[in-house]
């Protein structure tokens, strides 16, 4: 199996904080489980999976069967993989207490996502998400253009327009196949108001940081 090269990439920024690309949480303070979604080849449980206690659950899931398939063939012991979706994870209601995403809820139907979130935390539990500002969606197109790239250009303004679509109305878009968007933190706040409280947005570089609790 090839190996996935830009997932290996990512858990090379995963064990080198001092890299700018560099942002993980600290998950010592799990005490019923934590899950990863959008996990890729498990790069945050082998940078990160000795600070969770001994005998918390550790969970990862993502919809790419290849590079689940490398996870559990590479470091099967550093959590239970599968293959799922954000809006749909195989977990109990209440059976974890820390949710992590690194950029994988602008891939999906956001309300949906932060619904099972919900869901699958305990009250009080930690949502840690890192998601996709404007800022970078003018940046890729402003390389497009550079570069005329006009596939990449397209792409991207599709990106920009399923953003727009979710900020004013809340609701997730697919043009062409695309669901890929960027996220307003005014829309974010509200969506999350409806299942998590505490809400704090840090900018951190090319993506900013959500953290919130689960009411």
């Amino acid at each position: 199996m090839p190996e996935p090269q830009y997932h290996l990439a990512e858990l090379e920024i995963a064990l080198d904080p001092t890299r700018p690309e560099h942002i993980l949480p600290v998950l010592s303070s799990s005490r019923v489980g934590v899950v990863d979604v959008g996990c890729g080849i498990g790069q945050l449980f082998v940078a990160k999976g000795d600070e969770v206690p001994p005998g918390v659950p550790r969970y990862g899931f993502d919809v790419d069967p290849t590079v689940i398939a490398y996870a559990k063939g590479r470091w099967p012991e550093r959590a239970e993989f599968g293959v799922a979706p954000a809006e749909q994870l195989p977990l109990p209601g209440g059976s974890v207490d820390f949710y992590v995403s690194r950029v994988t809820i602008p891939l999906t139907n956001i309300p949906e996502a932060l619904q099972e979130a919900a869901r699958v935390l305990v009250p009080g539990g930690r949502l840690w998400i890192t998601l996709h500002p404007i800022s970078m969606i003018f940046g890729q197109i402003g390389r497009a253009v550079r570069r005329g790239r006009v596939k990449e250009l397209i792409m991207r303004s599709i990106v920009l327009m399923n953003g727009l679509a979710f900020h004013i109305f809340g609701t997730g878009r697919r043009i062409l196949g695309i669901r890929d968007s960027w996220q307003s933190r005014t829309r974010m706040r509200r969506e999350l108001d409806k299942g998590f409280k505490d809400v704090r947005v840090t900018t951190n570089g090319r993506h900013f940081l959500i953290e919130a609790t689960r009411r």
